[in-house]
Order: structure tokens, then sequence, then C-alpha cells
């Protein structure tokens, strides 16, 4: 065994396939660590177990309040790994800073009140490191362009951790991926179940799936992440002394422009297409739970809210993107770690599986 590791907000769209990939690997023990404790998704009022979970021992540890993470970690004095993948969203950045540093804050000193002896710690950031969330900015992106101007939860998190890894004697590395490709529900950013919820109410008013974005947003050059390929840059990161203390890119490898890529979306979900039309889906979804329990209903689908599956206005966020979003992962195959995924197919892959699962039509 390589060590145990201790992987917060496993039921997460990075966490949960995290998980898996240490599971599957065979060569970790693996905790994680959420305040629902269990190794289970919550979809509605049931508890769904993921297989990608299977094996994974569930902590049950609030690690928000400090003194409930240090009884929570108590009995963790084996993790010698820990995946930091937690994440409290805010609608005030300011708030949302303050939050995701202390849930890291309360992680480690929960870990260290425990005796845990932590060797290496991966957090996550993405592109909004570079200003990605703010407009146009230089591309590719590479890890050492400076920082923007904030608040930003990735800064003050990182600076934390780099003191407590120079005060612990740990390793760390930061991964910063971009629009995540994964399976998992109760995640607003998860680009591809929103559109897929989105296209499930236009097959339910027999209208085209059309892009709701800008007609620039059509055109933007985007990149996107499997969860799958941030979960084995996780695992690689983990142990690779060429990892740490760095800051690498993660994304697919290849990039994509809606305008080539809605018609290949629409066909894997199997719905007619026509050409862009702005809209915002906060506007004119969001107030329309009661269209997607027929959906529901009609398909024989799991039993879940449209809130616990996508945020209209994160979503609106997502597609509006005007600008080019482009980062260069040479650095972290130049350290080792190579691997690629053809993104187009990966959808078709994604779509299949949410479609297997019962969370879309």
């Amino acid at each position: 065994m390589k060590g145990t590791a201790l992987v917060t907000g496993p039921q997460g769209l990075i966490g949960s396939h995290v998980c898996e990939r240490l599971v599957e690997s065979g060569e970790w023990e693996v905790l994680g660590a959420s305040r629902r404790g269990a190794a289970a998704a919550r979809v509605g009022a049931k508890e769904v177990a993921r297989a990608a979970l299977a094996g994974v021992e569930g902590v049950r540890v609030d690690l928000a309040d400090a003194e409930a993470a240090r009884e929570g970690l108590a009995g963790l004095g084996s993790v010698t790994h820990l995946v930091f993948a937690a994440y409290a969203a805010d609608p005030d950045p300011l708030a949302e800073a303050e939050r995701n540093v202390a849930l890291l804050a309360n992680t480690l000193a929960g870990l260290r009140a425990a005796g845990a002896p932590l060797r290496q710690v991966t957090i996550f950031q993405g592109a909004k490191a570079y200003g990605a969330h703010l407009g146009p900015f230089p591309t590719p992106a590479r890890e050492s362009d400076p920082r923007v101007f904030g608040p930003l939860f990735y800064y003050p998190q990182e600076d934390l951790l780099r003191a407590e890894a120079a005060r612990g004697g740990f390793d760390f590395t930061v991964l910063r991926p971009d629009f995540i490709l994964g399976s998992a529900p109760n995640n607003p950013i998860n680009i591809l179940l929103s559109a897929a919820v989105y296209g499930a109410y236009c097959a339910a008013e027999g209208v085209p799936f059309r892009f709701p974005g800008t007609p620039a947003a059509f055109d933007a050059l985007l990149q996107m992440t499997s969860a799958d390929l941030l979960a084995r840059a996780t695992e690689w990161a983990m142990s690779a002394p060429a990892a740490a203390g760095e800051i690498f890119n993660v994304t697919n490898g290849d990039h994509i422009r809606w305008r080539y890529e809605w018609e290949h979306l629409a066909a894997a979900l199997g719905l007619a297409t026509a050409e862009p039309q702005p809209l915002r889906l906060a506007a004119h979804v969001a107030g329309r739970p009661e269209v997607w329990q027929a959906i529901v209903a009609a398909h024989g689908l799991r039993p879940t809210a449209v809130t616990e599956l996508v945020s209209w206005a994160v979503a609106d966020f997502m597609f509006g993107i005007a600008w080019d979003v482009h980062s260069s992962t040479v650095k972290i195959r130049q350290a080792g770690f190579g691997e690629c995924v053809d993104t187009r197919a990966e959808i078709a892959h994604l779509v299949a599986h949410l479609r297997s699962e019962r969370f879309i039509p």
C-alpha cells in the first residue's frame, strides 16, 4: 500500500472520481470525509450508493467547524495523503474565501492534532486563477502567470497550504482543471449535466436544442477536463517527486468551440438543434421546476429536484463566456504526466452514463 488517503468532498464531482481511481488502483486505503459520512450521494429523499465509492470508509465530520473537525478527525492518525476536494459556495466572494480557507485550515489542524504522518496534500483550483471569470486573459495561460485581483479563495487557501507544508514538513501539489466533465450530481459547475437538463426541457416543450449563449460565446475557444483524467493526475501527484510544491494545469489536451461541438452534444442527447438563441436560463427555466418533475415522471428518472442537478445562474455564466479559455499543459507533461482525453468522445460517454443511471432521459 502506498498509504492512507483522506479525500474531503467524496461525493463531489472531483472527490468521487478520485475515490474511484484510488480504490481501483488497489494501492491505497481510502477514507472519505464529509458531513454525511457515508459513501453515498443524496438524491431527493433517497440515499443512492455510488459504485465509485465502494471500498471507501466514510468519516462523518463537519470541517467548517474547527472543534468539530478536530473531534471528527481524531481517529485518523494513519492518514499519509490528503486530497482536498471540499468546497463551500457563497455568492459573496469574500465570504466564500473565508469559508474555504477555514475548511482547509480546520482539516489540516485536525490531522495534526490526530498525529497523522501527513506526507502530501493535493488541492484544486481552476482557470479563475488566471481571471477567466473576469474577462479575456492572456492565453495559453501558464502556471507562472501573475495572480489576478480578488477576492478569490484559491490564493489564501494556497498561501495557507504553503505555510502549513513548510511547518509540517509535507509536500503539496495544486492542480488547475477547467470545465470538469464528470457524472456526479449535486454540483453546480457540472456543465454537461446543465446542458443535458436544459435539453430535456427543450424536448418537453418540443423546441430545438439551441445554444443559449451569445454568438461570441458560440465561437470562443474552450477547454475541458475529464474528471477521470483529473483523478489520474491526482494519483500521480500524490507520489511523483516532480509534483512536489508545484502548480499544474490539467486539461484534456484538446479544445472545442461550441459552434462545432453543439451538434455532437445534441446527437448524444438525441435532440434536434438549430441556430443559437441567447437567453437567460435563470429566467426561462429556473422558475419552472414542475416541468422537470413531469420529465422525471414521464421517463422514470431518479426522484431528483432540478436544483439538486443544476444551478441555472452558474449555467448562464458557463455558456456565456465569450472569450478564449486556454491553459498550457506543457509543464505537467514535462514533469511526467502526459495522459490526454478526447473531449467529444468523453461527452458522448458521460451522456450515456448519466442516462443509464437515470439522471437524464
